[in-house]
């Protein structure tokens, strides 16, 4: 598992995790781990698109697992193999329940690798209910360990809430006259971008099909593609 920042100076401390390499693959600056000695190492090139934009796909993960605002690779989350270690409603419980809900997707997947299903959390473009799901399975399986659906318990049902309005607010893009979509029912869906492009991004919505246009990684893609144009394109 790999973890990167932007430092700015002061103390420094880094948790690797399975949400901190999703967003370091999401960056584009290298894929899944390689079985070689230099897999750590980057040229300039990726180096450079991993500067770029780490502290945004951290956030952005963050966000798809309905952690939002939570530092995924400065947080120790809670150890939730501990009898009685019980989640609690703050950053460390949070970051715990979302890397519980990854667990659970493991072990939906038995016959692959964990390497093989952060890769396809990477591309997932439904990541949300993936998500979701996985907690709701966890709630309801003989199987897992009973101190960590205890210790996830309260917790895990906020983050449903935060995960539920994502899905709202996709809802409501998908749906609505693109016109009148507002910056913040994007942020609710956890896009950010900004305000100065709203009117070409929705302009870019009115003629997408609903069904280009039905998860969070489908919109994020439009929003990137219309925002990422215009950057290229200016003076």
């Amino acid at each position: 598992m790999r973890a990167a920042t932007i430092y700015t100076g002061g103390a420094l401390k880094l948790y690797a995790n399975a949400l901190s390499e999703i967003a370091y693959q999401r960056t584009g600056a290298s894929p899944a781990i390689a079985a070689n000695e230099n897999a750590g190492i980057l040229n300039d090139s990726e180096f450079n698109t991993l500067k770029e934009s780490i502290d945004d796909k951290n956030t952005e993960v963050a966000s798809d697992f309905g952690i939002k605002d939570v530092d995924i690779v400065g947080t120790e989350p809670t150890n939730l193999m501990e009898t009685a270690n019980a989640a609690g409603d703050n950053d460390e419980g949070k970051l715990a329940v979302a890397l519980a809900a990854v667990s659970q997707i493991d072990a939906n997947a038995p016959n692959k690798s964990t390497t093989n299903i952060i890769s396809e959390l990477v591309e997932n473009k439904d990541i949300t209910k993936t998500v979701k799901d996985a907690l709701n399975t966890l709630k309801d399986s003989d199987d897992a360990r009973q101190e960590v659906k205890a210790n996830i318990e309260t917790v895990a049902a906020a983050v449903q809430i935060s995960l539920t309005a994502i899905e709202t607010a996709v809802n409501t893009i998908r749906t609505a006259d693109a016109t009148t979509l507002t910056i913040g029912t994007y942020i609710a869906a956890g896009i950010i971008f900004d305000e100065e492009y709203l009117a070409k991004v929705n302009a870019a919505f009115l003629l997408t099909q609903a069904e280009d246009k039905d998860t969070i990684g489908k919109i994020r893609d439009i929003v990137n593609s219309v925002v990422f144009e215009i950057t290229i394109g200016d003076p």
